[in-house]
This record gives structure tokens, C-alpha cells and sequence, in this order.
């Protein structure tokens, strides 16, 4: 398997991953500050979804574009095809990230959590209810505490989706197998 085609494919999936970042702190900046927009967490959903179904469609062109030029595909190279472009994707988002909300917007931070608080404050009642006044509070106290773009958070949800992309990966490559289009090799 070319080196080539893994690297310029963690370049696509780059580029896409620090496009919707950005997309997702334009949109939510001024969502925050307007709050005329789509909530903020249907936003993060709508864009880890494009994000999956983009990454795996061009995981699945590079395996295709591979078997092409050789002829043939082991599992273990449609896997590196797939996965090593996501993670190395995901690592240079991750490293993005960090950079973007700690110190060129730190800003985002706290319009991000002063919405939080808001949001929880107008559901006060019906959440204190269904889990009582002592769990509101533990729960406000660690939204008012927490960063959620500090280096572990963010190591955090780096290897949270890396084990979703991994069954992801296994489930596409075992399922093109299946369908025979990646044929046994030695």
C-alpha cells in the first residue's frame, strides 16, 4: 500500500474536520451571542454526522482507488486505507482545536458556558425535579469549572471518536470483504 494515498487522504479529511471546527465556532459564536440560530447541539450532531459519512466515503474511495491500481487489497491494508487518515485527522483537529478556543478565541469558552448555565437555569425546575436540587447544583458547579477545550478534554473526545471511527472502520472494511470486493490474498 502507497504511503502517498494515506497522507493525502488525512489531508482531505483534515482540511473537512478543521472546516466544520470552524464552522462549528463561527456559527456557534454567533449563535451564543444572538441566539437566532439552530441549538447549538443539533449543530455539533449535524456536523459529527457530515464528518463520519465524509470520512468514511473517502476512506472507501481510497480502498477502491488501492484494489484498482493493484489489483488487490488485504484486510490490513483497506484498514490503514480507512483509519490511519482518520486518526491522523483527528490529532491535527484535536491540536487545532486547542489552539483556536484557548488562545486565539478564549472568548468562545465563556459565551459557550455562560449558554450552558442559561439553558439550565430555564429547565431548573423540571431537571431538579426528575434528579433532584443536590444533583442541579453538582451539575451547574461542573459546568462553571470545566473547559471543555482544555488538553485532556480534548485528548478525552480524540479517543472517544477514534474507538467509534475504529468499529466504524472494522464494520466497512468486513463489509466490503463481504461483498467481495476485497478479494483474499496470501
Amino acid at each position: 500500500m502507497r504511503h502517498d494515498t494515506i497522507l493525502k487522504n488525512a489531508a482531505i479529511l483534515t482540511a473537512c474536520f478543521l472546516s466544520f471546527t470552524l464552522l462549528q465556532w463561527g456559527l456557534g459564536t454567533v449563535y451564543f451571542k444572538e441566539k437566532s440560530l439552530l441549538s447549538s447541539a443539533i449543530l455539533r450532531i449535524v456536523t459529527a454526522l457530515l464528518v463520519t459519512l465524509i470520512a468514511l466515503a473517502v476512506g472507501i474511495v481510497s480502498i477502491q482507488k488501492i484494489k484498482r491500481r493493484s489489483g488487490f487489497i488485504t484486510l490490513k491494508n483497506a484498514f490503514a486505507a480507512l483509519f490511519l487518515p482518520i486518526l491522523i485527522a483527528l490529532i491535527l483537529n484535536g491540536i487545532f482545536k486547542v489552539v483556536l478556543f484557548n488562545y486565539i478565541d478564549p472568548d468562545y469558552i465563556e459565551l459557550n458556558r455562560k449558554f450552558a448555565i442559561e439553558s439550565m437555569m430555564k429547565a431548573r425546575d423540571a431537571y431538579a425535579k426528575a434528579r433532584g436540587e443536590s444533583d442541579f447544583n453538582a451539575q451547574l458547579e461542573r459546568i462553571k469549572a470545566t473547559n471543555p477545550y482544555s488538553v485532556p478534554t480534548v485528548v478525552r473526545s480524540i479517543t472517544t471518536s477514534l474507538f467509534g471511527y475504529l468499529i466504524l472502520s472494522l464494520i466497512t472494511v468486513f463489509s466490503i470483504k463481504k461483498a467481495k470486493t476485497i478479494p483474499e490474498s496470501q
